[in-house]
This record gives C-alpha cells, sequence and structure tokens, in this order.
C-alpha cells in the first residue's frame, strides 16, 4: 500500500513541485491550496503524513497543526510545517509538529524526512497490529520472558 501525503499550501508552483515528486517516488499525494477545515479532508484522504505551509490565508500552518495534534483521532499522523519565514521562532516541536523546514528546502533532504517519518509510523503500527492479533498466552509469556521471568 502506498503512503499517502497530504499537502497544504496556497503556493500552486510549489505544490505542483512536490506532488511531481512525491509520485515519482511512489507516495500517494493529494494537494489543497485552501481549506475551511482541514480536519474533514484529513478524516476522507487518511493520510500517512500532512505537509503544512506555515504561512495560509485564514488559519495559519501552526494553528492547523495544533488543532490536528490536540485531536486523537489525528494526533498519530505526523505534520511537517515548511515556511519561508524561519524567523517566526518555529523549530521541530512548535505547534505539535514533528518537524520543521525551511523553504527554499532541499528535495533530498524533504523526501529523507517524509520517509523517515511515514517509517517510524508504519513500523509502530505494525507493531501494535502484531500484538493486537497474538494470543493472549503468547503475550503474557513474552512480558514474562523479557521481565527474566519463567513462565
Amino acid at each position: 500500500m502506498k503512503k499517502r501525503i497530504l499537502i497544504l499550501d496556497d503556493d500552486k508552483d510549489i505544490l505542483d513541485i512536490l506532488e511531481e515528486i512525491l509520485v515519482y517516488e511512489d507516495f500517494d499525494v493529494a494537494i489543497v491550496e485552501s481549506t475551511d477545515d482541514l480536519c474533514n479532508l484529513v478524516r476522507a484522504y487518511q493520510p500517512s503524513l500532512i505537509l503544512l505551509d506555515f504561512s495560509l490565508n485564514g488559519m495559519d500552518g501552526g494553528e492547523w497543526c495544533t488543532k490536528l495534534k490536540i485531536d486523537p483521532e489525528f494526533a498519530h499522523i505526523p505534520v511537517i510545517i515548511f515556511s519561508a519565514y524561519s524567523n517566526k521562532g518555529i523549530s521541530k516541536g512548535t505547534y505539535g509538529c514533528d518537524d520543521f523546514i525551511d523553504k527554499p528546502f532541499d528535495l533530498e533532504d524533504l523526501l529523507a524526512r517524509i520517509n523517515l517519518l511515514t517509517v517510524v509510523r508504519y513500523s509502530l503500527c505494525f507493531k501494535e497490529t502484531q500484538q493486537a492479533q497474538m494470543p493472549l498466552g503468547r503475550i503474557a509469556k513474552t512480558i514474562a520472558v523479557r521481565q527474566g521471568n519463567e513462565f
């Protein structure tokens, strides 16, 4: 299954470039120039990662990120904020974002960050799924062995 990237930026040129590169890298990409309801878009698209421009008309990327990260339905989705205004005091963790990138950005660096965040999320979800499917007796035995106890 392809990893899904949702990009919100009001600059059509950046959206076109990012879409072309990410599709080439085998991602499923949805681009949005503006929205009044990012939460419904995220709910419908179910992205593996969200790229948000900081400077948007209306609610800025930081506000959108905070709104997503405080909602348990979306908090697990990695968010990268990017901005040409690095002097706004934004860094990794600001607004709850998982990463921050200055514009102009290096495409290889952006791809590396996207891959890292989507692989980490996929790995965690895969482990949770494996554990959910594991019979209760095996879970108890695994915990006992890890704690150095006999079962």
